[in-house]
C-alpha cells in the first residue's frame, strides 16, 4: 500500500516493473547499440590529444626551467628563483605520471583483443537477460543493483493495475 492508499498488488507490481525493463532496457535494438558503442569504442584509436597538451606543457616548463635557472647563475634572487624552480619541478613530476599514465590506458586499450571480447559480453547479456526474465531472487537482485532510485508509482485512474 502506498502512501496516497492506492493498493497495489505485489504480484502485478512485480510483472508489470519487469516488462517495463524487458521492453526499455532489454529491447534488441538498445542492445545492439549498446553493443556497437562498445565494440566501437575498444575499437578507436586512442585520443592523444590529451597527452599532446600535457607534453606541450612540460616543454614550456622545461624552457622557464632554464630561464630561471640562468637568473639564478645571473644572480638574481635565490628564495624567490628556486622556489620557482621546485614548483615547476613540482608540476614537471605531475605532468610526467599523468602521460605514462594516459599511454598506459592507450595501450591497454589498443591491446584488447575485440574479437575475443564481444562474444563474451553478449554471453553475458544473454545470461542476464535469461535472469531478468525470469521472477527470482537472483533477478531481483540484480534489478536492485541496477536502480538507482526508488521506483515512485502515480495513480492513474484512467489506467489502474487490474488482477
Amino acid at each position: 500500500m502506498c502512501a496516497n492508499r492506492q493498493l497495489l498488488p505485489m504480484d502485478l507490481t512485480n510483472a508489470h516493473v519487469l516488462n517495463t525493463f524487458r521492453g526499455d532496457l532489454l529491447n534488441p535494438k538498445v542492445i545492439e547499440r549498446a553493443l556497437s558503442k562498445l565494440e566501437s569504442h575498444l575499437s578507436a584509436a586512442p585520443d592523444d590529444s590529451r597527452v599532446t597538451a600535457l607534453e606541450a606543457e612540460r616543454a614550456r616548463l622545461s624552457l622557464e626551467l632554464e630561464r630561471l635557472a640562468a637568473g639564478l647563475a645571473a644572480g638574481g634572487s635565490l628564495t624567490s628563483l628556486l622556489a620557482a624552480i621546485r614548483t615547476r619541478e613540482e608540476r614537471l613530476q605531475v605532468l610526467a605520471s599523468e602521460v605514462h599514465r594516459l599511454r598506459a590506458e592507450a595501450g591497454a586499450l589498443t591491446s584488447l583483443p575485440v574479437a575475443e571480447i564481444m562474444p563474451e559480453v553478449r554471453r553475458r547479456l544473454d545470461d542476464w537477460q535469461v535472469i531478468l526474465s525470469e521472477e527470482s531472487s537472483q533477478g531481483r537482485r540484480m534489478l536492485r543493483s541496477l536502480l538507482v532510485w526508488r521506483l515512485v508509482f502515480t495513480p492513474d485512474l484512467a489506467h489502474r493495475l487490474h488482477g
